[in-house]
């Protein structure tokens, strides 16, 4: 649903959003198109859709990169994080001030600085004072479960990161059809900020998966990734190999968690083979585009490479390609703690 709402209006979609109780939020910058009110009644949940928002999403990283410039060039901010919400029309500072104006500062003659760098007063700002440091420099690092953005809505889940062999190159996981695009803009779940262009290294696509990988950009590999929205966890082993009715959850950054069992090994989708099929259902809510890539883990144990879904005689599910394919193709290991 998202992706089909960001493809067709492209520059009107104030945002999708999942709510913790299972129903979905859609937003829209003009009066609500009646093509998205026929899509919404397909869905099998509750969705409550907001016309005359008077902001899109695609305007949201523009204002953002304003507001953290705007900040970051003040002598009196010596730490500044930013982030944006689709579901508010805002965006957002943490900033840590220099030790000059620690005692001095205020929130409100900060976003009085900021506001005229939006420049767009359908978007609201907000600007909050904090100590520093920001977390443990999140900025820095790069982590699966991740956002490769391609432009234009597009985009895919970062899987675990890799390391080779020789234990000296290191990589980033993703789906084989996601790093077939060049190269990416990978972004870090809220509230982690941090993003970088990273670049295809390695598609393969066939008989024993579907799988690639990516650099890091100017980003550092770390051992984490996100397990559920926001909340990060190590990768403390690799699965030899999935098993019938093992235990399995999924994160993507489309319908973020869900979990279930494996249902169906060496399932092949076309010319793809080596799936692992899952009982969890390949629906807009749970399984879906842009979910691609995502890690399949169990507690701390990597499993698998979200596939997309595959089709059986009792319905379509979520299937993966095992973290085990990257060392068969090119000799790499899921980095684990």
């Amino acid at each position: 649903m998202a992706h089909k709402l960001s493809a067709t209006f492209p520059k009107e979609l104030s945002g999708f959003a999942n709510e913790d109780n299972g129903n979905v939020w859609i937003g829209f910058k003009g009066t609500i198109p009646p093509q998205a009110i026929s899509l919404a009644k397909t869905l099998p949940v509750q969705v409550e859709l907001r016309g005359n928002l008077g902001y899109a999403e695609v305007d949201l990283p523009d204002a953002q990169n304003r507001l953290h410039k705007a900040l970051r060039g003040n002598p009196d901010v010596k730490d500044v994080a930013t982030w944006y919400d689709p579901r508010r029309g805002s965006v957002e500072a943490l900033v840590v001030p220099s030790s000059r104006a620690s005692a001095t500062l205020a929130a409100d003659k900060l976003r009085e600085i900021a506001v005229p760098a939006i420049a767009d007063p359908n978007i609201q700002v907000k600007v909050s004072i904090g100590e520093g440091p920001l977390g443990t420099n999140y900025a820095d690092y790069i982590r699966g479960g991740g956002r490769l953005g391609y432009g234009g809505g597009d985009y895919c889940t970062s899987n675990f990161n890799l390391i080779s062999e020789s234990g000296k190159t290191k990589r980033l996981g993703t789906a084989g059809h996601c790093a077939e695009t060049a190269q990416a803009v990978y972004s870090n779940e809220f509230p982690d900020p941090g993003s970088s262009v990273v670049r295809s290294k390695w598609v393969y696509i066939g008989a024993g998966g579907d799988i690639g990988m990516y650099d890091h950009g100017s980003l550092t590999a770390t051992r984490t990734f996100y397990w559920d929205s926001g909340a990060k966890r190590y990768a403390d082993f690799q699965s030899p190999g999935p098993s019938i009715n093992d235990p399995v959850c999924k994160y993507g950054q489309t319908t973020g968690r869900r979990c279930g069992t494996v249902k169906k090994l060496n399932h092949t989708i076309g010319g793809v083979g080596g799936q692992v099929v899952t009982s969890i259902p390949a629906t807009e809510t749970t399984c879906w585009f842009g979910d691609s890539g995502g890690p399949f883990y169990n507690g701390a144990e990597a499993y698998g490479v979200l596939k997309g879904a595959a089709s059986l005689v009792e319905g379509r599910f979520c299937a993966f390609t095992p973290v085990n394919r990257f060392y068969n193709g090119a000799k790499y290991y899921v980095w684990t703690r």
